[in-house]
Formats: structure tokens, C-alpha cells, sequence
């Protein structure tokens, strides 16, 4: 079981260029419904299983799950209590697993550590990117292997199909998991440096969001515009910057999971020190999640309903037709089910 027993709060975003999470839901659902995925890096898998949709009430569904690392420890020599170091070769398997729990509303992933050394939020971040890439790539070759959806496409689009072709059609989606923050916790982050040097934010479009900060929303519109990847905003000073503005300027920002900050500068030790978004999260203790996966994402949602309730996280303002696009994505999910 995990030792800390925490909740642990980010914001999940996927573009398709200028198309969000729900816009392709056969892609999500081949991701998250469509039996264990699993990723094979060296010795190890990461795969994920026991997925659900649960309706929590009030239109609200969150897609919960569970995230294993599954590898063998290797051990070459053991001190033996006698003070002797002898030669003792053995593997053991050791399978670590998180749940997560993918509210569709507002795009926050909620993520608790299930046992000790349970793999990371970034861990997580970095599998789930390479099996939508993965499921992406599928689909296309069996578009281009399938005469008749070959077919079906070249009618739909006036034109011959290409691999070119659908690769703009199905862009490969960009994937970031950013974990959330308070005011409270981003201050007692700022209070560990003495000099705060540098503070870079990087700018990543939000789901279908509304950007609550103008400025914000205005470089997110130009970065569009000039087609960039990122767009990165900088602080620097040399002989420090002004610790309580600077978590009072982004507090906003941390609390919504639409940017990526990085702090530099000279602990209160004197050496150099630096953090990001990660080093300043929101992790709630929880106690045990029971063994139901439903019961807990209920239990989870309740915690995550709290802290906005309170003000501790900010709320999405969302815009657009969401509610539409859960409801199709049940639809395919129901279809694939059946």
C-alpha cells in the first residue's frame, strides 16, 4: 500500500493542432477501452488496465483506471548479518501501480500513488502520449491497408488517399501533464530561495478552455497565429526578483495547470536551487481508495469538488460543446462494448 496515501492534482491536455481530447473519440476510446495497453521500454512495462467510465452525477464522467510499472529487481550480493559480503544472484518481479482518474469535464487527472514506488505523473505522462501516438499510427496503416476505407475517405474528400494525406487529416496529437498548485503551496516554494533569479513559463494551448488571464489568452492567440510549438515568458534578475509578487502574480496561472513554470536561483543554504510545477503540486492526503474502482472514483471526484469549492484549485471555464462531445464518446465506447 502507499506510505503517503496522496492525491495528487494535474491538468491533462491534448491538441490535435487546433482540435482537442474528445474531438477524435475512436482514437480515445481504442486508448483507454480497448483491453490493456501496454509499453515495453528495456526490461520494463508500463500498462494500463481495469478501465471504467464513471457517471458521478450531474453530467460529470471521469474515465478511471490503473497505471502498473511491471519489472524485475536484480540483486548480485547480499551482507549477510555475520558481516560477510557473499556473491547472491536473484531477480524478483515487482509490479508498483497508481490509479488515475480523467475527469472529460474539465480535463484534470486526478492521481493517486496506490503502493510505494508507484510510477510518476511523468511516467504517466509520457506512456499514455506513446499509446495515443501508437493508436494514431495503427489507425492510419489500417486505413491505407483497407480498400474499402480507402474508398470510403476518397468519396468523403474528392480525392486519392495518401499516408500524407492522413497524416494531416489525423494529426499526432501534443500531450502534456501539469500538475496543479495553490497559492499556499507556491508560496511556501518561493520562500526557500533567498534570491529568486529567473522565472521562465512555458505556454501550452489549453484543451478548450478559457484562459482566465488576458495576456495570456492574447500570446496563446499569437502563438497560434505564427503556428508555434511553445511560447515562453522569462523573469530574470540578477539581484533577485520580488518573491511576493511573483506567487501572487502566478498563483492564477499554477492553480488552472495551463502552464509549465520553472524557478531558478540561491537556496536559503546558499547553494544554487531550482524547481517546476512538480516541485510545487497540490498532494491531498486521502487515506486508502477501496478496492472498487467506481467507489473510488467517486470518493476521489468528492475530494476534487472540495478543493474547488474552497478555491484551492481554480475551475476551468470551459467553452464550446463539451457535453456533446462526452455524450458521442459514450456512444463509441458503448459500441466497442458491445
Amino acid at each position: 500500500m502507499s506510505q503517503k496515501s496522496e492525491l495528487q492534482l494535474a491538468n491533462f491536455i491534448c491538441k490535435y493542432r487546433e482540435k482537442d481530447l474528445l474531438d477524435y473519440p475512436k482514437l480515445f476510446a481504442k486508448v483507454f477501452f480497448n483491453g490493456p495497453m501496454v509499453r515495453k521500454f528495456k526490461d520494463t512495462k508500463y500498462i494500463l488496465k481495469d478501465i471504467q467510465l464513471v457517471s458521478i452525477g450531474d453530467g460529470i464522467e471521469v474515465v478511471a483506471g490503473r497505471f502498473i510499472k511491471d519489472l524485475f529487481l536484480h540483486r548480485e550480493q547480499v551482507y549477510r548479518d555475520d558481516g560477510i559480503l557473499v556473491s547472491d544472484a536473484r531477480k524478483m518481479q515487482s509490479s508498483p501501480s497508481a490509479l488515475f482518474f480523467l475527469v472529460l469535464n474539465d480535463h484534470r487527472l486526478l492521481y493517486f500513488h496506490e503502493s510505494s514506488y508507484a510510477p510518476s505523473l511523468h511516467v504517466f505522462e509520457s506512456s499514455v502520449r506513446w499509446f495515443f501516438k501508437d493508436v494514431r499510427r495503427k489507425r492510419i496503416d489500417n486505413i491505407l491497408l483497407s480498400d474499402t476505407e480507402k474508398v470510403y475517405y476518397a468519396r468523403k474528400y474528392e480525392r486519392k488517399i495518401t499516408r500524407s494525406f492522413l497524416n494531416d487529416l489525423i494529426p499526432d496529437p501534443e500531450i502534456k501533464v501539469i500538475p496543479i498548485s495553490s497559492a499556499v503551496s507556491l508560496k511556501a516554494f518561493v520562500e526557500k530561495f533567498s534570491i529568486l533569479r529567473r522565472v521562465r513559463v512555458s505556454i501550452y494551448d489549453t484543451n478548450n478552455e478559457l484562459d482566465t488571464d488576458a495576456m495570456f489568452q492574447a500570446l496563446r492567440e499569437q502563438k497560434q497565429r505564427v503556428k508555434g510549438e511553445r511560447t515562453v515568458l522569462e523573469h530574470v534578475s540578477k539581484e533577485g526578483l520580488d518573491k511576493d509578487e511573483v506567487a501572487t502574480e502566478f498563483s492564477d496561472l499554477t492553480s488552472l495547470g495551463n502552464n509549465e513554470l520553472v524557478f531558478k536561483g540561491v537556496g536559503l543554504n546558499g547553494n544554487a536551487i531550482s524547481g517546476n510545477n512538480n516541485d510545487f503540486s497540490i498532494k491531498v492526503p486521502i487515506g486508502q481508495l477501496p478496492r472498487d474502482m467506481q467507489e473510488s472514483a467517486r470518493r476521489v471526484y468528492d475530494v476534487y469538488a472540495g478543493l474547488l469549492a474552497n478555491k484551492t484549485v481554480g475551475k476551468q471555464v470551459s467553452q464550446g460543446t463539451v457535453d456533446e462531445k462526452i455524450k458521442k464518446l459514450k456512444r463509441v465506447i458503448d459500441d466497442a462494448q458491445e
